[in-house]
């Protein structure tokens, strides 16, 4: 599934419509942790701070009108995270998180290499190129979805994410990957570790520094 980006942010807009009265507190409310689900992750601090919120303004006996004040505070935060992802913060963030866990994993890959841990550094260095091609293809390409590993880099070859000799390399290590992550170590080489960690190195640099 591609997230429609441009169809959330028009549904955003909509709620400032809304204010008059137009659109319920509960459909405010649901949209923004639906959107934030979306863009930010479901275990996020922003899906986890709008629930938190929401559930305690019926229980603060200040409010005098609970519905309208959870509509502010909804359109509030869809006004925010509206903002957010029109700028590009949002995927910014994500993918620099992601950037900073996959370089560390790719030095543990590269310390047990040079310990002549062969199976070690295969396996760190299948998941993080599995890591990677699914991460390019939700922050690059919009799929949300879980399909093939294959049919991933597909997608990222066809969304011109993954350039010139990149998808073929990129399919190369497939089997390196089902071999290294299903322990066929008979299969496995260190050159094949060391290939697909300059892979990593290189795509991480492009897109996720």
């Amino acid at each position: 599934m591609t997230i429609n980006v441009d169809a959330w942010l028009k549904r955003a807009a909509e709620f400032q419509l809304g204010r008059g009265g137009n659109a319920s507190a509960g459909e405010a409310l649901q949209f923004a942790i639906s959107m934030a689900t979306t863009f930010y992750g479901p275990t996020s601090p922003q899906v986890q701070m709008i629930t938190r919120r929401a559930d305690a303004i019926p229980k603060d006996k200040n409010n005098a009108f609970t519905n309208i004040v959870i509509y502010e505070f909804s359109y509030g935060c869809i006004k925010n995270m509206a903002a957010e992802i029109s700028a590009g913060l949002v995927q910014n963030i994500r993918l620099g998180i992601a950037g900073e866990i996959l370089a560390d994993l790719i030095g543990l890959a590269r310390d047990a290499l040079n310990s002549k841990a062969i199976s070690v550094a295969a396996v760190l260095t299948a998941a993080a190129f599995e890591d990677l091609m699914r991460r390019l293809a939700l922050e690059k390409a919009g799929v949300t979805s879980r399909p093939k590993l294959e049919e991933v880099i597909r997608e990222l070859k066809d969304k011109a994410v993954l350039q010139g000799g990149e998808p073929g390399v990129a399919q190369s290590f497939l089997k390196f990957r089902n071999d290294s992550l299903h322990a066929d170590w008979s299969k496995v080489t260190e050159s094949q570790v060391t290939s697909c960690l300059g892979l990593l190195d290189t795509l991480i640099v492009k897109h996720l520094s």
